[in-house]
């Protein structure tokens, strides 16, 4: 069964997505841990300019 994301202002339809397999589930679950794995073991100094470009990402990227 299809997914709906709905506007709850309107009730319009936004966007319909297919449901994921219990394979399809298991493989990002597998992906998101490895990525946490190797996230955990970056610096914080790593990190924080990885965020640091991600907050100038948006903000140049402001629809105004």
């Amino acid at each position: 069964m299809p997914l709906q994301t709905l506007n709850p202002a309107t009730g319009e339809l936004v966007k319909t997505f297919d449901e994921a397999s219990e394979d399809q589930l298991l493989e990002i679950i597998e992906k998101t841990h490895a990525t946490f794995l190797e996230w955990r073991r970056t610096t914080f100094a790593e990190r924080s300019k990885l965020m640091f470009n991600a907050a100038k990402v948006l903000r140049d990227n402001v629809k105004k």
